[in-house]
């Protein structure tokens, strides 16, 4: 390729993958990239440009923020990369070497309600303690004698790395699981272990089976009753709070309305499912209004879909 005269916006986005309306975004906002101007005006890149740009987007791509991104070197991108790389890529294996995972305990927020009524079912792994709080964790784990831990930890820094190995040891399981949904790449290398693996974003039952590499049993085999679903969510909490957040410079503002609509349909769909589950009186009536709830997120979310192909956004790279 010829490096002399450069490669124009619309090279760029073919190569990257980056709309050219999000490539100027970025210019004008984050200063990410400044292209040299041909005398009649034309932005010209170079093939350094295009590697950094290239790196952005795979990050953005993990569900990076570009905002964190922006002031960082093309080394930087390129270690960062490397880390996330390293991280999804690791799974738990039930070798010869290593006991399979049974019994199972849980220290969060939220997962212990969510995996609440699967204590007592017969199944792969059992979830012998579900804890909300540290001190009904430090009071419960020692005889749930877990295989793993899972942890959930919403925002990981450098300075809660001493007090999640601390929980670690604590529970003196084999394995742990740390779940989180922010943290920095300095704070996950201090937390890589050949027993801990990573965990970004939400988590269900048949992920945990996946990470343990437990085959997910047939439907037939277990008695998890699932409400009805019309679909499966198009997008994630965190795609609907990047659209949610879209400045007004973007001309049309139905993205950012449509994101706050999902945004809270999905919280009372998540609801309605919750209050099924534990009050048996009224479980009719929240099965209804969380089928009714999910069709409607469903609608909502082609709306979404088609407003934002209208308007040419791409979510991964905002």
């Amino acid at each position: 390729m010829n490096t002399t005269k450069g490669y124009r916006i619309s090279a760029v986005s073919k190569l990257t993958g980056i709309p050219p309306e999000t490539l100027r975004i970025w210019e004008y906002r984050y200063s990410i990239i400044q292209p040299t101007r041909s005398p009649s005006g034309t932005r010209i890149y170079n093939e350094s440009d295009i590697h950094h740009l290239s790196l952005l987007k795979q990050l953005v791509d993990n569900g990076d923020s570009i905002g964190n991104l922006a002031a960082l070197s093309t080394r930087k991108l390129e270690e960062r990369l490397e880390d996330y790389s390293n991280i999804q890529n690791k799974r738990f294996f039930n070798s010869s070497s290593k006991k399979p995972v049974s019994r199972v305990c849980v220290l969060g927020s939220i997962l212990p309600n969510r995996f609440a009524k699967l204590k007592n079912q017969q199944g792969p792994i059992q979830f012998t303690g579900l804890y909300t709080t540290k001190s009904e964790f430090e009071s419960g784990v020692k005889d749930a004698k877990p295989d793993l831990l899972i942890l959930e930890y919403p925002t990981i820094q450098k300075e809660d790395i001493k007090l999640v190995k601390a929980i670690y040891r604590q529970s003196n399981a084999s394995r742990l699981l740390v779940i989180y949904q922010f943290s920095n790449t300095e704070a996950l290398k201090k937390l890589k272990h050949e027993d801990i693996i990573l965990h970004h974003g939400y988590l269900d039952y048949s992920q945990v089976l996946n990470i343990c590499n437990i085959p997910i049993p047939d439907q037939a085999g277990t008695k998890i009753k699932e409400p009805k679903l019309f679909t499966q969510r198009t997008y994630s909490d965190q795609d609907l709070s990047k659209v949610s957040m879209i400045e007004s410079s973007i001309p049309c503002e139905c993205p950012r309305h449509l994101a706050e609509i999902l945004i809270k349909l999905v919280a009372f769909e998540n609801y309605s499912k919750q209050c099924e589950d534990r009050n048996e009186k009224d479980e009719a009536i929240h099965k209804s209004l969380y089928e009714i709830t999910s069709y409607a997120r469903s609608q909502f979310e082609s709306a979404l879909d088609t407003v934002l192909k209208h308007e040419n956004i791409d979510i991964n790279i905002i």
